[in-house]
């Protein structure tokens, strides 16, 4: 009794963990209560963040905070696997089963989390790309020197989202009958529509078009979104609450 009561609440308070890192991870919320100081058109959300910008402590901070709530929510989650454990069998083992899907979950929520964490800490832009004066400090060269790192972190973020929507979606398909209907279409919809604009952002960089910052900010809003719902497949389901 004492140990179910344990596990409900590790649950509990890991479904609030990543349900908090999830929701102040979407950048766009606070740039809409500072008055949207960027073009949305032709800049980046990660620009709000840079050193040399106003207030860019704040969402520094922000993702910091994001990204160490979903670490720790993850692995708390995680706790939860244990030989012999309370999780049913998976009538299709394999690289598909669904503990396999739950552990590649998993590793995108941890990529995604330490990443955001090093971009807030350690390699956030010098300055606002889409500013002409950080155009002219790059062009200096008293500016941008170290954007590869940023790039690198950002990268790992984009490699973790693209894992929790992959394995997110596939373990609701494959457990259909554990879920309702409305999460039957919402999560694999999310899914999509964040692998869409994550290929959608990653073809235009790699030719040089863009800053697509629409299309990143929907990005960025619809995974915050869905990460905020992963825990529906990672909490004990064998342990519930009494009536």
């Amino acid at each position: 009794m004492a140990d179910a009561k344990r596990v409900l609440n590790r649950n509990r308070l890991a479904s609030v963990l990543m349900c908090f890192g999830a929701l102040i991870y979407i950048s766009v919320i606070g740039e809409a209560i500072i008055g949207w100081p960027l073009d949305v058109q032709h800049s980046y959300l990660s620009e709000l963040a840079a050193r040399q910008f106003p207030k860019s402590w704040a969402f520094r901070f922000t993702d910091l905070l994001s990204g160490i709530a979903i670490a720790w929510a993850t692995v708390l989650f995680m706790k939860r696997a244990k030989p012999g454990g309370s999780q049913p069998e998976d009538p299709n083992p394999g690289w598909c089963s669904l503990r396999c899907c739950r552990r590649i979950l998993s590793i995108g929520l941890v990529l995604f989390a330490l990443a955001t964490i090093v971009d807030s800490t350690l390699t956030p832009l010098d300055c606002a790309l889409s500013l002409p004066e950080c155009k002219q400090q790059i062009e200096a060269g008293t500016a941008g020197q170290h954007e590869w790192m940023h790039d690198v972190s950002s990268t790992i973020v984009g490699v973790g989202t693209v894992l929790v929507a992959f394995a997110f979606a596939l373990i609701v398909l494959r457990s259909r009958d554990e879920y309702g209907r409305w999460v039957r279409i919402a999560i694999p919809a999310l899914a999509v529509s964040v692998l869409v604009l994550v290929g959608y952002l990653t073809v235009t960089e790699l030719l040089g078009i863009g800053p697509m910052g629409l299309a990143q900010r929907a990005q960025i809003a619809l995974a915050g979104i869905l990460i905020a719902f992963t825990p529906i497949v990672l909490r004990d389901k064998s342990i519930k609450p009494n009536p």
